[in-house]
């Protein structure tokens, strides 16, 4: 009779590792839990404009006035998670040991 079960874990080829800085979702039509995350960073703008004085040197920069009353953040989506109700529980159970562990840790090196 097997006594034990041995996973064995591969990497898919495409497999890239990213870091994300929060998670946007919630449930679907049928109930399972998309969980997008994103990396927050600074707005890349995709042009700016600046004044050119007669000699053709560059000058300051022309801000919009609307621009300069808000901060531009952009939120990229990194990866997107889909997983049913009872996965999504495993999978808080599992970041929930790893979180007091690492509460643990900081604790302990103050």
């Amino acid at each position: 009779m097997v006594e034990k079960i041995r996973y064995e874990y591969k990497c898919a080829e495409n497999y890239n590792p990213v870091y994300v800085t929060g998670v946007y979702g919630g449930p679907n039509a049928s109930g399972d839990l998309i969980a997008n995350f994103f990396l927050e960073h600074p707005y890349i703008a995709k042009e700016e404009l600046f004044n050119l004085s007669q000699n053709g040197i560059i000058g300051d920069q022309v801000k919009d006035e609307e621009q300069s009353k808000t901060l531009p953040v952009s939120r990229s989506i990194q990866v997107g998670v889909i997983m049913n109700i009872e996965t999504a529980r495993v999978f808080r159970d599992w970041i929930d040991v790893y979180i007091k562990n690492s509460e643990a840790l900081k604790v302990e090196t103050k």
